[in-house]
């Protein structure tokens, strides 16, 4: 059994659709990402997203949000690459993006 320590709100209509943890670029603690989509109409046709980056205080253990991007179509996944946010972006075409996130 687990127990829940903390947890962060999306906005209405928003779904959670990656999860990334992991050390940024010159960071001196780690972080997570989640990317999420954003639907619109009853149909839930997601056409944007966001990605969310929090870092995690030692002593409490209670996740701290550090920024919010918003991005033009929901977010496939979430990884690091040197020290960067690599994300794959869903639309027309599948993009692959790099984020430097402060």
């Amino acid at each position: 059994m687990y127990d829940q320590i903390d947890h962060q709100s999306l906005e209405p209509d928003e779904l959670p659709t990656a999860v990334y943890a992991g050390k940024l670029q010159g960071a001196s603690a780690g972080c997570v990402i989640i990317g999420t989509m954003i639907g619109k109409g009853s149909k839930f046709e997601a056409t944007q997203g966001r990605l969310l980056m929090f870092s995690i205080d030692e002593k409490s253990n209670k996740l701290e949000r550090q920024t919010a991007v918003d991005v033009d179509g929901p977010v496939g996944s979430v990884s690091f690459l040197r020290g960067k946010v690599l994300v794959t972006i869903q639309g027309k075409v599948l993009r692959v993006c790099v984020y430097l996130l402060t």
